[in-house]
Formats: C-alpha cells, structure tokens, sequence
C-alpha cells in the first residue's frame, strides 16, 4: 500500500462529503486521517455515519470513497456495499 497515495485518496473522499457532514465530525474524520494515519478508520467511520444518517451521496462521492476503500484493500467491505444503497441523484 502506498502511503501516500493512501492519504490522498482518503483525503479526497472526506473532502467530496463536507458538504453533507456536521463540521465537527468533518474534523473527527479529518482528524483520523491526518493526524492518527489512520486512514481506514477514517474511511469507515465517514462510510457508518453517511448509512446512520441515511445520507445521499452522489455517484462521485461513493466513487471517491470506494477509491479510498480500495486504496486500503477494504474494497469488498460490507460497509461499502451497505453506502451503495445510498447513492441517489442529490
């Protein structure tokens, strides 16, 4: 896994969402993120809250965080394919 790479496409995803997410939990996640490197909790919690809050997310924004998911090896994760219910048209 690169690291990097890792960081970017997590990163990306998180900021495809800000719109939709309370700016305290943007940060939370950030937080994961960029100063625990710890980017597949980042991910997964960003993917629990969007399916809790029954969230919409456009096409780009699941693609970005199934980028991410990818990116960790998580790409077959039930959390993926339960977000994938939650893609719409908003």
């Amino acid at each position: 896994m690169n690291n990097k790479h890792s960081f970017e496409v997590s990163n990306a995803a998180l900021e495809s969402t800000k719109d939709i997410l309370p700016p305290v939990f943007y940060q939370e996640v950030s937080d994961y993120i960029n100063k625990h490197n710890e980017w597949g909790l980042g991910i997964e919690t960003l993917i629990d809250y969007l399916c809790e809050e029954e969230s919409r997310v456009t096409v780009d924004q699941f693609n970005k965080i199934k980028e991410a998911m990818e990116c960790m090896g998580l790409g077959k994760s039930e959390r993926l394919k339960q977000l994938s219910g939650h893609v719409g048209n908003t």
